[in-house]
């Protein structure tokens, strides 16, 4: 009773503390009793309840840190940060000498770890730094994981690339760490780091180090002598490792040969190891398996090896290959290579799937839907995620392409840059609203936006096409072909190879047509039935005076869009060159009668035809 009234009163700390010391028994180990129940049923205000009563009686180390892992666990980062900041330094305000005391690492491990989720990146690095001597293995990787994140979102991808490298060699398991080598390699040999880490020569070690408490128990029936079998589960839930060693575990060779193999092969030894149970070590190489295949898989989606990605996805075992977070890949794969139609299809699947999955890559589906022109579409899905989050980052994105699909730019930059205040470092976003800036005719904005993109993330294609764009746009066409030559040596697809050939074309110069040409057969090399590069292909020819080569394609083209302006006007064009007036003239008219709202050129061509003819007669 003396105590509940002084904490009414607001007595002092101290004054309870005595009073609980001094006439009555600390009720220490009953309120954390109270703390870990209210957890595990989920009621947090309850455990940061009892978590202040803990710290008001005791006042050590270790209460503090249960009180800032309670205050995490709510998800108040900011009261968090607050809380341990009135503490900090911890070593001097609790007197600590021995600099790795386990509670001293833990409590300066959650501090920097709310800093980094606060933003406070700087600070989080100096706490992280501070750390000396971590005793426990975990907590130096996990110091390594986040001082990994910390760098790359300060832009220091070398450093950041060292850091997740190291984590990844103290803990193999750790996925947030694979994905953050993946996102910035970039051109680094990313399996060259994951193979040794991820082979299964490492088992035992692994089984040892980290699964040494892992018990399983046998099957009924099943006797062992020191090995334990892991129990077995139906075809659809899990793979077995039995199961495993029947699947094909090396890349098959139909690549192009201008790709890159991601992976090397992983063989399953057939000798069991008995260091501590077949079971735990049956299951740790499954697991070192198939985190084996999904980096594999993360490192060509990453380096937009369309191919490869393909063939890495057939030959995932099949209840992984069904799941939304490989669909999820797969339709990204088809987006990045501008195959927009398959890529809808396969987000549709992985909505049906896992409809309730607020999945990040569904910005690249409402890309998709703007790219086809599917406003209905897409103003149902931007709904559906309203019903989710309505203040997520993916919606905001959504709602901004759904404006931006029935011309409302201003709104869809309103709502993108409500993206990137909600998180200033979302690269997608900065890019989209450039390109809406773009439409507008806002070019410093735009550039401003693509750049922001860039600084985050150099490997943004989108980004760069966006500044190749605007460069393009002042007629700038050489600072607009390095753009678009950097954003095709990051990623090149379709569409921006012909775009990057469009501003070649635009120099009218000998050298640089033959380039335009190149990067067109490199689109026609996986797609040879994609009419524009065709037609694009076509007008490079007839520059360069390969006329037959031109007629060739301009006629194989009239015969699969017998009414399309565009392909009468390249005929008639090359018609022109060859001297036959009738036919130039011919299809020169069909090009003007089949477009009656008169594109540039098509008018512009006829009457130059005439004034020639009318000039020759003279």
């Amino acid at each position: 009773l003396q105590f509940l009234y002084f904490i009414e009163k607001g007595e002092r700390r101290g004054k309870i503390r005595e009073i609980m010391t001094t006439q009555h028994q600390p009720p220490t180990e009953v309120i954390k009793q109270l703390i870990e129940r209210s957890l595990e049923l989920f009621l947090y205000e309850d455990a940061k309840f009892y978590a202040e009563m803990l710290h008001t009686v005791k006042g050590d180390l270790g209460s503090l840190l249960e009180l800032g892992n309670v205050t995490m666990k709510i998800g108040d980062m900011g009261g968090c940060v607050r809380l341990l900041r009135h503490y900090y330094p911890f070593q001097e305000h609790f007197q600590v000498r021995a600099k790795n005391d386990q509670g001293l690492v833990k409590l300066q491990y959650l501090y920097g770890v709310c800093l980094v989720h606060t933003h406070r990146y700087q600070e989080a690095e100096t706490v992280f730094k501070s750390i000396r001597d971590p005793t426990s293995y975990q907590h130096q990787a996990g110091i390594a994981h986040w001082l990994g994140h910390i760098k790359r979102f300060t832009c220091r991808e070398t450093h950041a690339l060292e850091s997740f490298a190291k984590c990844i060699h103290m803990n193999p398991f750790s996925w947030s760490a694979i994905e953050g080598l993946v996102e910035c390699s970039g051109k680094v040999n990313t399996m060259g780091v994951l193979e040794p880490v991820l082979s299964p020569e490492k088992c035992d070690e692994y089984t040892e180090l980290y699964f040494s408490n892992v018990k399983i128990e046998a099957k009924e029936g099943q006797h062992d002598e020191g090995t334990a079998e892991a129990p077995s589960t139906p075809t659809n839930a899990t793979i077995t490792p039995k199961k495993l060693k029947k699947t094909p575990t090396t890349a098959p060779s139909k690549i192009n040969s201008g790709r890159k193999a991601v992976g090397k092969p992983i063989s399953t030894p057939q000798k069991q190891p008995a260091a501590i149970g077949g079971g735990v070590v049956e299951q740790t190489r499954t697991l070192l398996f198939l985190l084996h295949k999904h980096a594999s898989l993360l490192v060509a989606c990453s380096s937009y090896n369309f191919n490869e990605t393909l063939t890495l996805i057939n030959d995932f075992p099949a209840p992984f290959r069904h799941t939304g977070y490989i669909q999820g890949l797969l339709a990204k794969a088809f987006y990045d290579e501008g195959l927009y139609t398959e890529s809808c299809n396969a987000f549709e699947t992985l909505r049906r799937m896992e409809p309730h999955r607020l999945d990040p890559k569904l910005m690249y589906y409402s890309s998709c839907l703007w790219q086809l022109q599917r406003d209905k579409q897409l103003a149902h899905l931007s709904q559906e995620l309203i019903q989710m989050d309505k203040l997520s980052v993916v919606t905001q994105v959504v709602l901004g392409n759904t404006h931006s699909v029935v011309g409302e730019h201003d709104g869809a930059i309103q709502f993108l840059q409500r993206a990137c205040n909600i998180d200033k470092y979302h690269v997608y976003a900065s890019a989209l609203k450039g390109m809406e800036h773009l439409v507008l005719e806002e070019l410093d904005d735009a550039v401003q936006a693509f750049r922001a993109a860039i600084r985050l993330d150099p490997r943004q294609y989108t980004a760069w096409h966006g500044l190749g764009s605007v460069a393009a746009k002042q007629e700038k066409w050489k600072e607009a072909a390095e753009h678009f030559k950097r954003a095709c040596t990051i990623n090149p697809n379709p569409p921006l190879l012909l775009a990057y050939a469009n501003v070649l074309m635009e120099e009218s110069t000998p050298s640089c047509t033959e380039l335009a040409l190149n990067n067109i057969n490199r689109v026609l090399v996986h797609q040879p039935n994609h009419s524009l590069a065709r037609l694009r292909k076509g007008e490079a020819l007839l520059r360069i005076n390969r006329l037959p080569e031109a007629k060739e394609i301009a006629l194989s083209l009239l015969e699969t869009s017998p009414k399309e302006a565009k392909v009468n006007l390249l005929l008639g064009r090359v018609y022109r060159r060859l001297g036959d007036k009738i036919k130039a003239l011919q299809y020169f008219n069909f090009a003007l009668g089949l477009d009656p709202k008169d594109t540039p050129g098509v008018r512009y061509e006829v009457d130059k035809y005439h004034d020639e003819l009318d000039s020759g007669e003279e």
